[in-house]
């Protein structure tokens, strides 16, 4: 009987010892692995922190493509220019100057002392630019000869379309921060209030700069209410700066 008893007690020691082995061997092992679990979780918090900066990024770009350039800071607000489409942006509810790179510049305004229900257009005859700016320069298409002259026309436009514009035109110019891009082609939107200027060149069609441009074109062209109060309500809507909520009053809607 006491030979069973030891051997017993040989078998369990054995298997204490068996386990005891395997349960150090496993500590070892989660130990080891410390290191490497510290290093995959500080892999993947840099991971997910680049990733945010990359989605960051993104939608500073987004939001950068929807604005407008700030003009006067960067000599894109012509007073010359301007005095001579007799646009006053004090005098103004808002006002649009369109310049071609080689053709006659326009202008659209809807005046405070004017009409509550028109806007007036302005067109030279031939370039401001070449006549009056740089009379130096080569490339006028019009006989230098020709006295530069402007043909004023309005055109009556429903009173509620005119001040969803002039809302359009206030929320797009105060938030102006866009970097301004500059060419030598194809055409400059200026657009002006009362508390601004904010400018784009060449804009893209499906930005909402190039809507604003095409709207001023619809304007000049004398669509009708209803397509003028149609593309309003496709105009795409202002986002945000990065860090910002957005302002219902400042939306553009």
């Amino acid at each position: 009987m006491f030979e069973r008893m030891r051997l017993r007690h040989r078998s369990m020691s054995k298997s204490r010892i068996l386990l005891l082995t395997l349960l150090n061997a496993a500590v070892v092992a989660c130990i080891g692995a410390i290191p490497f679990a510290v290093h995959h979780v500080a892999e993947m918090r840099r991971l997910e922190e680049e990733r945010q900066a990359v989605v960051a990024e993104l939608r500073a770009m987004a939001a950068e493509s929807q604005r407008l350039a700030p003009c006067r800071e960067h000599g894109l607000d012509r007073p010359a220019l301007r005095a001579a489409l007799k646009i006053d942006p004090a005098k103004v509810r808002f006002a649009a100057i369109v310049a071609p790179a080689f053709e006659a510049e326009y202008a659209i305004a809807v005046d405070k002392d004017g009409p509550d229900d028109a806007i007036r257009i302005e067109r030279f005859n031939r370039s401001h630019w070449y006549a009056v700016e740089s009379p130096g320069l080569t490339g006028d298409p019009a006989a230098t000869s020709e006295p530069l002259e402007t043909t004023t026309t309005l055109r009556r436009l429903d009173r509620a379309v005119l001040d969803r514009l002039a809302q359009e035109w206030t929320a797009s110019v105060a938030s102006a921060t866009a970097a301004p891009r500059l060419g030598r082609d194809g055409a400059s939107y200026v657009f002006l209030t009362p508390a601004g200027c904010g400018s784009v060149w060449l804009p893209e069609a499906d930005t909402r700069p190039g809507q604003l441009a095409d709207l001023v074109e619809s304007l000049v062209r004398g669509e009708q209410d209803d397509v003028i109060a149609r593309k309003l309500d496709e105009l795409t809507p202002l986002l945000p700066e990065p860090g910002q909520d957005v302002d219902p009053s400042q939306s553009g809607r």
